[in-house]
């Protein structure tokens, strides 16, 4: 396998020997199958950076292990930052591998903080408010292959032959190493280390009357939807084993989208069963969720609590002003936009949530990033 990896990427790195410039240089190559969360874990062990994206409901996973080029920004125009420096390195790209494949190729894996300016709690200490990264090695699991994608940035610095085919060769023995690990299987296990709060930001008695305060404002009418946070702080007398936490969550909630992102010993880790955006091309998928209800104890109860979700006024406004907000939003961008009438329900592994998906057609093509602003 690794041989492949080789022999797909040397002809395009000697085409960018010759160019002078800086190049980007990307060969995919199928590989034998591999478990995400045993990738993800033996990524972990030997490298600093590592991220798993994976969607068990589906059976899609992406694996990213180091990083051949990496953007960071900052401020208001984070998005736009972001998507043009990603765009000015692939316009002239030097890429072989399946063009039908989804999820394989040159791809950036990251994210945005909620917050535009960097966070100034130590929780967050390695992780910026945008940063995104092209990893040197994205392994792809799909429903009924893999793939294994080998990324460079070749700089002018970089151009001396000898110096471009030792990297491909490094990349090949990597992936060879990785593989081998991957094969040490992840249980599923029982968790094992007792958390403890230690700290909430802001406290019970501020968080409550900030409650108050907000569901005041809604009903006077100042304001249509508020959606508020605060942050439990957690410890534990062990370390925390993150891949059999990873391989919980697949199991427990494999209808999410479950996610982390290693930052030397940190490690930022998820699920969510909401869709921000999906697109390819000039198609796109939206969702908005919004109205929830608890799971019955059978299927009878959950229809009677399922019905009356539909019939909760108050859930129905809720999903509404997300609903109208999409609306607001894609109208002035799209040639096509489909908006059901009535929202369905989403049943999760403990509650139900009102859903309604949100497709269509911009008028031009846009990535993510270029819907995000």
């Amino acid at each position: 396998m690794a041989d492949d990896l080789v022999a797909a990427l040397s002809p395009l790195l000697d085409r960018a020997s010759v160019r002078g410039r800086r190049t980007l240089v990307s060969a995919t190559v199928p590989v034998a199958r591999r478990d995400p969360v045993a990738l993800f874990a033996a990524a972990r062990a030997i490298d600093d950076e590592a991220a798993i994206w994976l969607q068990p409901g589906s059976g899609f996973g992406l694996v990213a292990i180091g990083s051949a080029w990496t953007v960071e920004a900052a401020d208001g125009n984070r998005f736009r930052q972001v998507g043009t420096a990603w765009a000015d390195l692939v316009e002239d790209a030097l890429v072989r591998g399946p063009n039908d494949v989804s999820g394989t190729g040159p791809l950036l894996v990251g994210g945005f903080g909620f917050a535009p300016e960097p966070a100034r709690s130590p929780v967050w200490t390695g992780f910026a408010c945008a940063e995104f990264n092209l990893p040197r090695l994205l392994v792809t699991v799909t429903p009924g292959s893999t793939w294994l994608t080998a990324s460079i940035v070749v700089t002018p610095e970089e151009l001396d032959p000898g110096a471009i085919e030792t990297a491909g060769g490094k990349l090949g023995r990597r992936w060879e190493t990785l593989a081998t690990r991957a094969t040490e299987p992840v249980p599923l296990v029982p968790a094992s280390a007792e958390l403890r709060i230690t700290g909430e930001v802001p406290e019970v008695p501020e968080w409550r009357a900030t409650v108050a305060r907000f569901a005041g404002a809604v009903g006077r009418g100042r304001l249509d939807k508020a959606v508020l946070a605060r942050r439990i702080d957690l410890d534990a007398d062990e370390l925390i084993d993150v891949p059999a936490v990873l391989r919980r969550l697949e199991m427990a909630a494999p209808e999410s989208t479950i996610f982390a992102v290693g930052r030397g010993t940190r490690t930022f880790l998820g699920a969510t069963p909401e869709l921000l955006v999906r697109a390819e091309g000039r198609e796109f998928r939206t969702m908005a969720m919004a109205g929830s209800i608890r799971r019955g104890a059978d299927a009878a109860e959950d229809d009677r609590l399922a019905a009356e979700l539909l019939a909760s006024e108050k859930d129905r406004e809720e999903q509404a002003v997300v609903v109208e907000m999409l609306r607001e939003t894609l109208v002035p961008v799209t040639d096509r936009l489909d908006i059901p009438r009535r929202p369905s329900v989403v049943r999760l592994r403990h509650v139900q949530h009102l859903a309604t998906a949100v497709t269509g057609r911009l008028r031009e093509p846009a990535g993510i990033l270029r819907l995000s602003y």
